[in-house]
C-alpha cells in the first residue's frame, strides 16, 4: 500500500496525504456511507495537490468502482465523464446542498429522475495518510472471502492441485492462479505456507485488492491484476518456481514482470541467488546493493538469442545491465535481465550450464550445484 500511495504522491493525487494537516483538508474530503434513494451506497471524496477534485463511489448492491468529477465547486460532482456529457446523452450528477464535517446531504439526478443523497462520515483509521479513495476504509466493504477452482497436476514427479481464483463480478479484471502440494520433505511445509499466502485471503491487504486501490485512488475505477504462480524445476532438495505478472495500479503505465523463486525443501528456505556466487559474479555498490560484475555478465550473454530474420535490437541493453533475476534449474541457472519499463519486451530467459558457471560459484553456489543434480 506504500508503493501505491509513492506513485499517487508522484501523480500529484495525494491531497489529503502527507504534507497536509487533518485540518487543512476541505471538510468534505473522507470517506463516507449512506444512500442515494433507497440505495446502499459507499463513496469517496478527495482533492488533488494540483487544485482537481476527484472522486468514487459504488453502491453495495453490485460493490463496482463509478469515477465522480467535480467542476469548478465542491458540490457538484459528475459520474464518469469529464464534462457531464458523453456525445449528447447528460451523464448522472450529484449535488451536495449541504457538506457537513459528518454529514453529506444533496440530490442525484439523471435526466427527469431525482434520488435524495444522505451520507454519513467514516471515521478516519489507521489509512488516514493515504488518498481517502485508496483508503481501506473505502476498500473494506468489496471485500469478499474468496473461492478457488481446484485442477490436480504434476511436474516432475511433484504432485500438486493448481488453484485458480474465482473472481467475483465486482472483480471482472482479476485473474490469480497458484499451487499447493502435500508436504514430503521437512522443509514443504512452510513452502507451502508460502504459496497459500500469495493468494487472495479475503482482506483488505491482498495484493490485488490493494492493486485495484490504487486504480482508484488515481481514476476513480479499479486497475487490473494478473498474476500466475507455477513451478519450473523439483526435486527432493529444491523447488524453483516463478509469477508472470501484469497490472495496473494507477501509477504511469501498466506493468509486467516476471518473478523468480527457490526454495530449499530440506529447510523451507527461500535462497538468495546473490550467495551462490563469488565476487568475479556478484559485487556490491557503494550503497549495499547487490549487483551483477562484468565477467559473469559477459558469460551469460554468450546465450543471448539470436532470431533468423530479425535484427537484434535487445541485447545491447543487456550489455551493462547490473540487476538480472535468478533461478536455480537442474541443468544450470535462469537469468533474466530487469530492464525498464520500456523495453521489457527485451528481456530474454537465458539458461548458462553449471560447467560455464564455475569460475563464479561460491562455495554454496557448488553446494547447490551438487544438490541439484541429485
Amino acid at each position: 500500500m506504500r508503493l501505491l500511495f509513492a506513485l499517487l504522491l508522484a501523480l500529484g493525487l495525494a491531497g489529503s496525504a502527507l504534507g497536509q494537516e487533518n485540518e487543512q483538508r476541505p471538510e468534505w474530503v473522507g470517506v463516507w456511507e449512506g444512500r442515494i434513494g433507497n440505495y446502499p451506497v459507499v463513496m469517496c471524496l478527495d482533492h488533488w495537490r494540483f487544485g482537481g477534485r476527484s472522486g468514487s463511489y459504488y453502491y453495495l448492491s453490485q460493490m463496482k468502482p463509478i469515477h465522480l468529477r467535480s467542476g469548478d465547486t465542491s458540490d457538484q460532482w459528475v459520474e464518469g465523464g469529464y464534462d457531464g456529457v458523453v456525445g449528447s446523452k447528460e451523464m448522472p450528477a450529484l449535488d451536495f446542498t449541504d457538506i457537513g464535517e459528518d454529514q453529506i446531504t444533496g440530490i442525484w439526478r439523471a435526466d427527469a429522475r431525482r434520488l435524495r443523497i444522505e451520507l454519513a462520515r467514516i471515521p478516519d483509521g489507521a489509512e488516514e495518510y493515504y488518498n481517502a479513495c485508496a483508503s481501506n476504509n473505502f476498500i473494506a466493504p468489496r471485500v469478499i472471502a474468496p473461492e478457488f477452482t481446484r485442477e490436480d497436476a504434476e511436474f516432475e514427479g511433484l504432485r500438486f492441485t493448481k488453484l485458480t481464483y474465482v473472481a467475483p463480478p465486482r472483480f471482472e479484471d482479476v485473474d490469480i492462479a497458484g499451487f499447493t502440494f502435500a508436504p514430503v520433505e521437512p522443509g514443504d511445509h512452510k513452502i507451502v505456507d508460502w504459496l497459500a499466502a500469495r493468494l487472495p485471503q479475503g482482506k483488505v491487504e491482498d495484493d490485488f485488492l490493494q492493486c485495484l486501490a490504487g486504480g482508484i485512488g488515481a481514476h476513480g475505477v479499479d486497475g487490473y491484476y494478473s498474476m500466475n504462480l507455477s513451478p519450473d524445476f523439483v526435486n527432493a532438495e529444491f523447488l524453483a518456481l516463478s509469477s508472470g505478472n501484469s497490472s495496473y495500479c494507477g501509477g504511469a503505465h501498466p506493468n509486467h514482470w516476471q518473478e523468480y523463486f527457490t526454495f530449499d525443501r530440506q529447510t523451507g528456505a527461500q535462497l538468495d541467488p546473490f550467495d551462490w556466487f563469488n565476487s568475479d559474479g556478484i559485487g556490491e555498490t557503494e550503497y549495499g546493493s547487490k549487483i551483477m560484475m562484468p565477467p559473469l555478465r559477459e558469460a551469460i550473454l554468450k546465450h543471448w538469442p539470436v532470431y533468423a530474420d530479425e535484427a537484434d535490437d535487445c541485447s545491447g541493453f543487456a550489455t551493462d545491465q547490473l540487476w538480472w533475476n535468478y533461478q536455480l534449474r537442474r541443468e544450470g541457472v535462469l537469468f533474466q535481465p530487469d530492464f525498464p519499463h520500456l523495453i521489457t519486451v527485451c528481456e530474454e530467459q537465458l539458461i548458462v550450464p553449471w560447467s560455464e558457471l564455475e569460475p563464479f560459484l561460491s562455495d554454496a553456489g557448488k553446494a547447490l550445484r551438487d544438490r541439484a543434480g541429485r
